[in-house]
């Protein structure tokens, strides 16, 4: 076993400790883990995608902090009512046109339609998943809070990450997609996504779930978790990145570690609250 892989196991264990902590133990503590990677991944993409004027990175951190405070302030006051979405919606909407009057009054700015673009990309892509992911933990005030829900979707998609790592490491020899992920193979991804269905089926039974849901999660997730991952290194392959970040040794970064979530949050969020 090399360096790196220890390395590398070590790190997920720890961070999925205090992950998996954070998210059962209260809705603070998904507040905590959501708004973190979120706000992280949302820096981290706007500097490793070129945005470069330190007044849009603040600007745009700023804008992002908005909800988090609006979420947190709403756990301390259950009866004030929910404003989460309409929340959400406002800043979605404010992102572009708050930072371009920023860009505007910037002498010095390069290409700045290029950064604009990146930081809207980055909300929609990186922010915005997270936002739904707590908004699926907590639906309206603490006293809904399902741990379930975040703790089953996090595992599903460390189990399918991990799994096809693993599988793929040891058994892979027929490329998936040589264009843009080189080491990925199918036997990865069908091993990933049998171990992800497996635990898709024994959430099923261990909640006498008579509906199945967590079966359709896990297909969504099998299918939506590889395809996230393959997103992302088509995103550092544009920009000639091995790994988007170093602050998880041997993940990489923030967008490394949770690619797989940013693809499958929104379309597990709308099979939660449409079906």
């Amino acid at each position: 076993m090399n360096k790196n892989l220890i390395t590398r196991i070590l790190t997920g264990l720890v961070a999925g400790s205090v992950s998996i902590t954070a998210l059962v133990i209260s809705p603070y503590g998904v507040w905590i883990f959501c708004a973190l990677i979120s706000m992280l991944g949302l820096w981290e993409m706007m500097k490793t995608s070129g945005v470069e004027s330190s007044f849009l990175k603040v600007t745009a951190m700023i804008m992002a902090g908005i909800p988090w405070v609006v979420n947190v302030w709403l756990l301390a006051n259950p009866n004030s009512g929910s404003v989460k979405m309409n929340t959400y919606v406002t800043i979605g909407l404010l992102i572009l046109p708050v930072s371009a009057l920023v860009a505007l009054y910037l002498k010095d700015i390069k290409e700045p339609i290029r950064q604009l673009s990146v930081i809207v990309l980055a909300f929609v892509y990186v922010y915005l998943p997270f936002q739904l992911f707590y908004e699926i933990s907590v639906p309206e005030s603490a006293s809904d809070f399902l741990w379930q829900y975040p703790l089953g979707i996090m595992l599903l998609i460390w189990t399918l990450d991990s799994m096809a790592y693993f599988v793929g490491r040891f058994l892979g020899k027929n490329l998936l997609f040589p264009r843009i992920s080189p080491k990925k193979t199918w036997e990865g991804s069908l091993g990933g996504a049998a171990f992800c269905l497996a635990l898709g089926y024994g959430f099923t039974i261990w909640m006498d779930d008579v509906s199945w849901n967590w079966m359709i999660v896990a297909g969504l997730i099998a299918v939506l978790g590889q395809l996230g991952d393959l997103v992302e290194s088509m995103f550092k392959r544009s920009l000639n990145l091995k790994d988007s970040g170093n602050i998880l040794p041997g993940h990489g970064g923030i967008l490394d570690r949770f690619d797989g979530f940013f693809l499958v949050l929104p379309f597990v969020f709308l099979y939660y609250f449409l079906f």
